[in-house]
């Protein structure tokens, strides 16, 4: 096995762009025409360089999925789990596009100066573990309203933006500990515009956020994820102690070692 290869590997991994940041996701439409396409959009307001991957609409920070740390306990209410250290981390907004005329209809000619606009909200439809427990709780709050992953209807699963609001106080729960990739779609409740999933999923994107990862993928046990993590995994394959089956392949190998990588850079 190549270890300088893998501690190169290692090191682009560890030190690749932070994970956290304030930033925006905001709504957008191509033309503001009946049944256009409604479009999710990020790194438009000052300051942010955050983009979508046109081939998976996975939010970036850079080369690598831009990861928000959920590490504070939740303890009460009805799910118990990791909160964001503080809001707005990511907030969803339909007021940046507002001016462009784009997000209604305009002047209705039967009805002088009555604009119709959309009624947006955002759908949580999926969440998918990178590392961690599969069916985890997924919740999205604002101080008016709550998204649910669970929710028994598309109303309790979803989390209202209106059009030409910006509303702080966001914040974001996941159930348990680990690495996962929350999907949402945009909506539009007036039945304007066009939002159901297409081929290039412009209504979607996917977040990823991590619950406190060290009690997931801390290998050397020091309560820190790091290249040391890498090293024991590298030992792993060399002794085959099955503790260190990362991918869970049922043999320890390089593609341990590979995906420990993978789950560090994904964190930073």
């Amino acid at each position: 096995m190549n270890r300088q290869l893998i501690a190169i590997f290692g090191a682009a991994a560890l030190f690749g762009p932070i994970a956290q940041g304030h930033n925006h996701i905001t709504v957008d439409t191509a033309n503001g025409m009946q049944d256009d396409l409604a479009l999710l959009r990020a790194g438009v307001f000052p300051g942010e360089t955050e983009t979508i991957r046109a081939a998976d609409r996975q939010l970036m920070n850079g080369p690598l999925p831009k990861v928000y740390e959920l590490e504070v306990p939740q303890t009460n209410g009805a799910t118990q789990g990791w909160l964001t250290h503080d809001t707005d981390l990511l907030t969803f907004t339909s007021d940046w596009f507002y001016g462009s005329g784009r997000l209604g209809l305009g002047f209705s000619f039967f009805d002088f100066l009555y604009e119709q606009p959309g009624e947006f909200s955002i759908e949580i439809v999926g969440v998918e573990a990178v590392y961690g427990q599969d069916e985890a709780r997924f919740v999205h709050r604002s101080p008016f309203d709550e998204a649910a992953s669970d929710g028994a209807s598309p109303s309790s699963r979803s989390l209202f933006l209106g059009v030409g609001r910006h509303d702080h106080g966001q914040r974001m729960l996941i159930e348990f500990d680990g690495l996962y990739d929350v999907t949402y779609r945009l909506r539009d409740g007036g039945g304007i515009f066009r939002t159901d999933a297409s081929s290039d999923r412009k209504s979607d994107v996917i977040v990823r956020v991590s619950g406190p990862m060290a009690l997931i993928a801390d290998h050397n046990e020091d309560a820190e994820i790091n290249a040391f993590d890498v090293e024991a995994v590298i030992e792993g394959v060399e002794t085959g102690a099955l503790s260190n089956d990362v991918d869970g392949s049922g043999e320890v190998d390089f593609f341990d070692v590979a995906e420990l990588l993978r789950t560090i850079g994904s964190l930073r």
